[in-house]
Formats: structure tokens, sequence, C-alpha cells
């Protein structure tokens, strides 16, 4: 019931309402309007001021400012005057969204900023978009994205991974561990469950992924989330294999993750980066995949499914994680293996 309500008020409601409200605006590519005539030249240190002045104005629930040349102040990127500035209690209210909205076009075309808008965002997301689809089609895309206020990428009905996942599954499980812990990921794909996890609390994620092109989306995913929600996340994206874990000081952690995404390695590399992740934090967390495991986790010869629960239950338990919880709902393909060093888990 908690998943069809967020499908239904999280997603189905917003997506109407935004489509109302911006139009029918579709999510793809659209430019952003010209320059105003007289629109002010200034510095990227001052369009930098000048876009941190508009922001702080929002996160305090400020809305339909006075933007215009004379109203700012340019030494301390300022606005001399507030009046009309509409004050909201609720800073996820489709009119604060909105109105927020209006400003920040407002700024881009006087002084030539670049602050994300309802527009833009769609524009950033459009090639993000193109490949999901081409990429679905060969049925290899599967980490959907849901932004918030009806803005979303992928088949986001799915519970098989990306925000769907974390509603349905992961997060109800996760959440509890996250609240100011630093965390390792490894195989973050497009980052949207680093994203899920700091949004949920967690202090810092250090995530790698060996794709370039995940990479690049998950810079624009992580751009896209600080806009939504107006703070920013201390994403640390790595581009690399995550075996380099094991020559590298990357400094101590309280939770290290892997979802969907050890098991692609050799049974050898898994248990040293298991066995490495005991050294760096109390806890690991990994999801297995048992319906539909990918042949790269089969051992041809053994036959033995490196992705399978028993199989990653003992790869903890022989590797500095003797304390395995497993989370295996009925029908669901994708369970969580949550380990810990001590009894005492986290406090460890």
């Amino acid at each position: 019931m908690r998943y069809i309500a967020y499908l239904v008020y999280g997603v189905a409601v917003p997506k109407l309402v935004a489509r109302i409200l911006y139009r029918g605006w579709r999510e793809t590519a659209e430019p952003e309007r010209q320059r105003e005539p007289g629109s002010s030249d200034v510095s990227s240190e001052s369009k930098r001021a000048i876009e941190l002045a508009l922001d702080h104005l929002h996160r305090r629930g400020l809305s339909s400012v006075d933007v215009r040349p004379e109203n700012l102040e340019m030494e301390t990127a300022s606005f001399r005057s507030l009046g009309g500035a509409k004050p909201h209690r609720d800073t996820n209210s489709f009119v604060f969204r909105y109105r927020r909205d209006r400003d920040r076009e407002r700024v881009n075309r006087i002084y030539g900023t670049r602050l994300l808008t309802e527009r833009s965002a769609r524009a950033a997301l459009a090639p993000l978009s193109s490949r999901a689809n081409e990429a679905a089609s060969r049925g290899d895309w599967y980490a959907a994205i849901d932004f918030g206020s009806g803005l979303t990428i992928g088949e986001i009905w799915s519970t098989d991974a990306g925000t769907g996942r974390w509603e349905y599954f992961n997060g109800p499980i996760m959440e509890p561990l996250l609240p100011g812990r630093r965390v390792l990921d490894l195989g973050a794909n497009n980052g949207v469950m680093p994203m899920m996890m700091l949004r949920a609390g967690a202090r810092e994620v250090v995530a790698f992924e060996s794709s370039s092109e995940h990479i690049e989306a998950a810079e624009v995913v992580r751009r896209i989330f600080e806009w939504r929600d107006m703070r920013e996340y201390p994403l640390r994206l790595r581009h690399g294999d995550m075996r380099e874990i094991l020559d590298q000081d990357l400094g101590e952690f309280d939770l290290v993750t892997a979802l969907c995404s050890l098991y692609y390695l050799p049974k050898a590399d898994m248990a040293a980066i298991v066995r490495h992740a005991s050294t760096l934090a109390p806890g690991m967390v990994l999801q297995a995949n048992v319906e539909t495991p990918p042949a790269e986790a089969l051992d041809a010869t053994t036959g033995e499914l490196r992705s399978s629960v028993p199989f990653l239950k003992r790869l903890l338990e022989s590797n500095g994680f003797p304390n395995v919880s497993v989370h295996a709902p009925p029908g669901f393909s994708r369970p969580l293996l949550v380990a810990w060093r001590g009894k005492s888990g986290a406090q460890d």
C-alpha cells in the first residue's frame, strides 16, 4: 500500500499538475528564453554571487522577488528591496516552485546566469531520456528516477531499480542506517541510489562507477536534485573500477554498499573487496539478484550463482561480516543483505 500511495500521490498526481501548470511541457529539450534587451553583462564571479543571493532568498521560502538590475546590490550580491516578495511555508508546494522558477528565469535573462529551471532541467535530462529509451529497447537501462513534482526519467513504475526500488524496498530498510553516516557505494550507475542515501540523511557518499556514460549522467542527476531540493549534496563521484578501493586511502566509512553490482566481478575479487570493506566500515549492504541474474554472475564451470542470497551471505560471513540479516519479501527479485562486523551493528 505504501508503494501504491507513492505511485498515485508522489508520481501520477504531480505529473498531472505539472502538465497543467507548465502548459503541457514535455520532458524534452526546450531552449531557455532569449536574453532581455538591455540585460547586464557581469563577470563569472558576479554571476555566481547573484545565483547564491537568489538561492538564499528561495531557501528562506521567499518568491516573486523584484528581480531587476537597479534592485541588486552588486557589491554584496543582495537585493536592496524585498517589497512584494511572497513568503511560503511550504517550499515543496507547486505554487512556490512555480514562482521560484519565474524568478530564476528572469535572473537568467537579465544576467546571463545558468540557474536551473523547470525548462532547462528538462533540457538537461533530454539526452539522458533519449539514451534511456534506446537502452530500454536493449534491456540494459533500468535505473529510473523520480525528481519530484512530476519530473521523471525512465520507467518509474518498475521496482527493479531506481527510485521505484528505493520507495518500494531499499528505502524502508536502509534509511535507518544512513543519518549522519559516511557511505562508500560501489557501482553507482547513474547516481540515483547514492542520491537517495544522501536525501535520507547520509553525511557523504563516495561513489565508484566504471562507466563514463553513467558518471556523466550522475553529475546531471546530482545537479537536478540539488536544484529541486534547494541544497547541496556531498556526492563524491569516482570514475573507476570498484577494485581500485583496494589500493586507495579513502579514509573510514560507516557503511559500504554494493547494490546489484558486486556480483559482476570474479569470485576472488568479490572476496577481496568484502574483506577490505570490513577494514573500512563496521557495516556492509549487498543486493542480490535471484530471478533475472546477469550472465556474468554465473560460473559456467561450477554452476555457482554469485548474485544469489546463499552465495552473498557466505561471502560476507567469511570475510569480516559475521552478522548478516537477509531481507527477501516474497516475489521480489532483489533481496538485501545487511551485514555487520559485530553484534552491536553500526555502533561497534
